[in-house]
């Protein structure tokens, strides 16, 4: 009777092996099933040798593409080297939109639409997203700022920077108080600012010296700058 048992056993153990491997068979193709495009394979591609042309021809290819675009993926992405207009084909694609021509292929050469000036000098009135201290800032570290009000040029309808839209600075020199006297401080700059086509532009006049308070130097959340474009800026219209 025991070995009975024994023998059932082992067909049972053997019929769901066998199970097993018919099911694993659909399920490991599956996997090798190529998904949506991401910043990675985009970073990869450039990696691997290929020139502009090739990845923006790739990212018209791809049938569907999930691209992380936030100012911190931004960055990383342009410090893989990836130039604007890539990023801006990138921001079109992750809101549906399809290629017009083959980048980089003179025979199907670009669409020239109409452009805006955003002139330099324009005002940008901006406000720090979180809290900042001496006590744990280091100088070169990335901050960000959001914009308050929409950017528009005059006589025009169009929005170029958006209200909420995110401006990048950098903490341009962090001390903190030491026991021999020095004081704290923090000293932050404005870089710039996201277009609402996805492009950037250039922003100075957001320099500010904070001294120090008690032992840190802080900049409080919510702390308004007022920045300027730097140059002028064409825009497309939408």
């Amino acid at each position: 009777m025991r070995v009975w048992s024994l023998t059932c056993v082992t067909l049972f153990v053997k019929s769901l092996q066998s199970l097993l491997f018919l099911f694993a068979i659909p399920l490991f193709d599956l996997a090798q099933t190529p998904g949506s495009l991401t910043n990675q394979d985009v970073i990869k591609k450039l990696k691997s040798g290929a020139n502009i042309s090739e990845v923006e021809r790739m990212i018209c290819a791809a049938p569907t593409v999930i691209f992380n675009l936030t100012p911190s993926d931004a960055d990383q992405l342009l410090l893989a080297g990836i130039p604007d207009q890539t990023f801006k084909l990138m921001a079109r694609r992750n809101h549906g939109e399809t290629c017009s021509d083959t980048p980089g292929d003179p025979s199907h050469p670009t669409e020239q639409r109409e452009t805006l000036i955003l002139p330099d000098a324009t005002p940008v009135r901006l406000r720090l997203m979180r809290n900042l201290s001496s006590a744990y800032a280091r100088t070169g570290d990335r901050i960000y700022f959001e914009v308050l009000d929409d950017v528009k040029v005059a006589h025009y309808p169009y929005v170029i920077i958006n209200r909420e839209a995110t401006a990048v600075g950098t903490i341009i020199d962090a001390q903190h108080r030491t026991t021999l006297g020095r004081a704290s401080k923090l000293v932050v700059r404005v870089d710039y600012v996201w277009l609402a086509d996805g492009d950037k532009v250039a922003l100075s006049g957001g320099d500010k010296d904070f001294p120090g308070h008690g032992y840190v130097g802080a900049i409080a959340e919510g702390q308004e700058f007022l920045a300027f474009t730097n140059g002028d800026a064409r825009v497309p219209i939408p």
